[in-house]
């Protein structure tokens, strides 16, 4: 194949790749999840319970014939030590007994409302709390239609808050917080009083329209940084949903399955791909201290209860990783109450994921790779999409890699939204002229309608990622994102990543670059982020993490000059409760009006890194020839930008 120069190449890179991907998506259309108030279950417990087995929710039966194991005891101790009503109000139902009603009973009536409520954590946990302990206190004798009434007159002022408060953003996690909030007490209350009826009636509305549309929109990408996004968009969504279900006596999630996007199994599934072998989520956004960061304390009870609701071996293959890694540990306080309901009761056979994910599709989102389901495999990731919240930050095009703990880093724990962890050089992405990504974000979109339209914004829109493909061969996987509608438009006309992981430790990162028509690209700056004090040698750089390796090497433009390293460390990741620095390798490259790098990274076990392998590679009409250890890929520069091995 003859190498492409000139003129050729400037045009073949000046236009994206696939115009009509780099338009945002339509919005899915609505599909009525939460039915009509009317037909809500006269009889109670309805939220996650029944009385009696049926295929849609968890029964009381099925509670009460869980074995009585050494397990069960310590959990239901660790119940009882909760101070709130739901948790009490659950012990009742397991055992039956009056002392436990009689407390539970007496944690409802002492419930009252935050003061100021202005929180959204003040409307979620507190509204959820009360909507399960009045659910499932309902049936005790001693819980009289006035106490009842005395309940709900101080809930659903609280609950209008929510209500109120909740049409903002439609992807922010407090607005999924003030909204879920509202809508456990809705099912709650709803039958009882013509205050609950009302209420279900809005809340239905708002999930119906705009809420759960939002989640079928993303494709199972997180919109805001994991950690967040578990927590308090996807945990309360998926309470919510299985809440419905189990009142109205419906298939809600079959419905979602198969017309609403099938959120609920692919949100999972993007759990168990970006939870790294540590139980940390990946980087990207706002990174959390503590187990906030990761699934190891809070998040089991909601994936556990997403497997029942979807039946996925992927989140019952998560459920046992995370079991047997921290026990019934992963169950921090209140939590117990989704363990007794779910995790004892799952009949759903674990089976291991795919080894790579897309998350997000064409709209742009998150792909992850793992060379196994092995807690010493290598994980890479590459982020190419849309900023929906203040915890993103401009990190399109930036990759991860793991082996024995983070090698290729992201920027560490953050102190404060907005502050210099969301900045492009903290990530493994490209500056050019050393300038980042647009700082632009959505502001205040209550309807998912409004978000897509902001998008484009009369050209001032905050579009900035889009994939374009993604494959798993087996012995590799490879995908392709496009991320120069991040930079200013009159610096960047094309900023295309391809990243191939020929597996077990192998990654190729090539970057088809362009400046606009007419004009050259300044300086660009390829930067990597280490976790241990990177050492130069020659065009390369090599690292650690004190169990595993990664060198980095430039292979295109040939002759790269060696890459400059900071001296001490710049940003700290925190994981196990320890902080640990990183560190910056930078390559910089003169701009010209297209400029094609390659950068093979290669990664191991031990101290210092193995034999390096034989790699060349050379711009070509087609793309980039990239010849690895014999075996030769071509990266394509055309649409849809795959990359494809060589017979």
């Amino acid at each position: 194949m003859k190498t492409i120069s000139g003129l050729a190449l400037v045009l073949a890179l000046a236009a994206p790749a696939a115009a009509g991907e780099l338009q945002p998506a339509p919005a899915p259309k609505p599909v009525e999840l939460i039915p009509p108030a009317a037909g809500i279950a006269k009889d109670h417990p309805r939220l996650l319970l029944r009385a009696k087995d049926s295929p849609q929710a968890v029964s009381v039966e099925q509670l009460r014939k869980i074995p009585r194991d050494a397990e069960f005891s310590a959990m239901l101790e660790q119940l009882r030590k909760c101070g709130g009503a739901a948790p009490a109000a659950l012990v009742w139902q397991l055992t039956g007994e009056k002392a436990d009603a009689e407390k539970a009973l007496a944690a409802l009536r002492a419930w009252k409302a935050p003061e100021k409520a202005g929180d959204p954590f003040d409307i979620y946990f507190p509204c959820r709390d009360a909507a399960l302990a009045y659910d499932w206190l309902h049936g005790y004798p001693g819980f009289t239609d006035e106490i009842k009434k005395e309940v709900r007159d101080k809930v659903f002022p609280l609950a209008a808050i929510g209500l109120k408060n909740g049409h903002d953003h439609v992807f922010h996690n407090y607005v999924w917080m003030w909204n879920c909030g509202a809508a456990l007490w809705a099912l709650a209350s709803a039958g009882d009083d013509p205050r609950g009826d009302k209420l279900l009636t809005d809340v239905a509305t708002r999930f119906n329209a705009d809420m759960f549309p939002a989640m079928a929109y993303l494709q199972g990408q997180p919109a805001d940084s994991p950690g967040y996004w578990s927590l308090y968009c996807l945990a309360p969504g998926a309470t919510v949903l299985a809440a419905a279900q189990s009142a109205f006596g419906q298939d809600l999630a079959g419905k979602v399955a198969k017309d609403g996007g099938d959120w609920v199994g692919g949100q999972l599934e993007n759990l168990a791909h970006q939870t790294l072998p540590n139980l940390r989520h990946m980087p990207w956004g706002d990174q959390q201290e503590g187990g906030d960061g990761g699934v190891a304390h809070e998040m089991a009870g909601t994936i556990d209860m997403m497997t029942w609701l979807s039946k996925s071996p992927a989140g019952a293959h998560l459920g046992r990783r995370i079991a047997g890694l921290r026990g019934t540990k992963r169950f921090y306080g209140e939590t117990a109450m989704f363990y007794f309901i779910y995790t004892r009761t799952m009949a759903v056979e674990a089976k291991e994921p795919p080894l790579a994910r897309l998350s997000g599709g064409a709209i742009g989102g998150n792909w992850m790779a793992r060379e196994k389901w092995d807690d010493g495999a290598t994980v890479v990731a590459l982020r190419c999409t849309d900023c929906y919240t203040g915890h993103n930050h401009f990190d399109e095009g930036s990759f991860v890699i793991y082996r024995q703990g983070l090698l290729a880093a992201d920027a560490g724990i953050y102190k404060n939204v907005g502050g210099a962890q969301q900045k492009t050089n903290c990530h493994n992405t490209l500056l050019f002229g050393g300038a980042g990504q647009r700082g632009v974000r959505p502001s205040s979109n209550a309807t998912l309608e409004g978000y897509i339209k902001a998008l484009q914004g009369g050209g001032k829109g905050f579009e900035t990622g889009n994939m374009l493909f993604q494959e798993d061969k087996g012995a590799w996987a490879a995908a392709a994102g496009e991320f120069g509608q991040a930079y200013d438009p009159a610096v960047v006309g094309r900023a295309m990543r391809q990243v191939l992981f020929l597996r077990p430790g192998t990654i190729a990162i090539v970057d088809q670059l362009a400046a606009p028509q007419g004009k050259d690209l300044p300086e660009v700056t390829w930067p990597l982020h280490v976790t241990g004090q990177p050492k130069v040698d020659g065009a390369g750089v090599s690292a650690g993490n004190g169990k595993a390796w990664l060198r980095c090497r430039a292979l295109l433009p040939a002759g790269a000059a060696a890459p400059a390293v900071s001296d001490g460390p710049l940003t700290y990741l925190e994981g196990g409760n320890k902080k640990a620095p990183t560190w910056r390798a930078e390559y910089k490259y003169p701009g010209k009006a297209s400029l094609t790098l390659v950068h093979l990274l290669e990664v191991g076990d031990g101290a210092e890194p193995g034999a390096a392998a034989d790699a060349k590679a050379e711009a070509t009409v087609e793309g980039v020839a990239l010849t690895i250890a014999g075996r030769k890929f071509l990266f394509a520069v055309a649409a849809p930008c795959a990359v494809i091995e060589g017979k």
